[in-house]
């Protein structure tokens, strides 16, 4: 006879399946949602970047949905999940767009990147240069050094091949962690253009009842101090070796020349690619 707790795993899962059948429904009753896409790696500091935008009024979410964009239904289940984790019942709210980060290559393959070239979505790419990702994946994440390197770099490229194909589809944009903590503003500019936000960002955020819970985002004591924190103490950086120091660097330097060539950046607005 199985215990009550295995059974009620099941249960919650079929109770989850109906309520996002149910938002999926009321979905169709208001204006259609606009989509943020963050496309970034761990420890880039997007739990950051979630907030600073999720505190703005327009925008609804909470951080990794962890949804696969697999097929056509992807963005409702989507937008599903992030109102039933806000607990939005029995209406959505007002916001003009609901906002997911996607973190890992199994949840968006090459084959399906046609399935953000739809005009209500909107791509965001953020990296973190080498050593403050890899030292936070091996102290944070408690990765070995070979397992953040190969993480680090796999992912990067995967980051780089969205870049070449989203971009001529669509305006993209791009940030380097850097950019958001010691470049604020004219990030802020950029964003607020690319959305065409009615409402300025802050670098004060609001805490959600998802901040700092594992799997979803940051869980550092940093993420809750509601504002940007420029001199935090640093982690000892991990000893790599040459050649895990040069598949880094090599991987993040392709990723941002990529990110350069095809995407709007502070101070690199590209004069081709004019926000529409």
């Amino acid at each position: 006879m199985e215990s009550s707790a295995e059974s009620l795993d099941p249960v919650k899962e079929h109770l989850k399946k109906i309520i996002y059948t149910y938002y999926s429904l009321v979905l169709k009753t208001r204006e259609p949602y606009e989509y943020i896409h963050i496309l970034s790696h761990m420890r880039s500091g997007s739990s950051l970047f979630t907030h600073l935008l999720i505190s703005n009024p327009e925008v609804c979410g909470y951080g990794e949905t962890h949804v696969p964009y697999d097929n056509p239904l992807a963005l409702t289940t989507m937008a599903s999940k992030v109102l039933y984790m806000l607990r939005r019942f029995p209406l959505p709210g007002s916001e003009r767009f609901i906002l997911d980060k996607t973190l890992h290559n199994h949840l968006l393959e090459q084959k399906h990147i046609p399935l953000l070239f739809k005009k209500q979505s909107h791509i965001i790419f953020l990296i973190r240069e080498p050593i403050g990702a890899i030292s936070s994946l091996t102290g944070y994440m408690k990765m070995s050094r070979e397992e953040a390197v190969n993480y680090y770099t796999s992912r990067l490229e995967m980051l780089r091949s969205y870049t070449t194909e989203l971009s001529s589809h669509k305006v993209c944009s791009a940030f380097t962690y850097d950019q958001i903590v010691n470049n604020t503003q004219e990030s802020f500019y950029l964003l607020e253009k690319q959305l065409k936000l009615q409402n300025p960002l802050s670098e004060n955020y609001q805490l959600v009842r998802t901040t700092g819970k594992r799997g979803i985002g940051d869980a550092s004591s940093n993420i809750y101090q509601g504002t940007i924190v420029r001199n935090k103490e640093k982690r000892e950086p991990p000893n790599l070796s040459d050649e895990e120091l040069y598949r880094a660097w090599s991987a993040y330097n392709r990723c941002l020349h990529e990110f350069e060539e095809r995407c709007l950046m502070p101070g690199n607005d590209n004069p081709e690619k004019p926000l529409q």
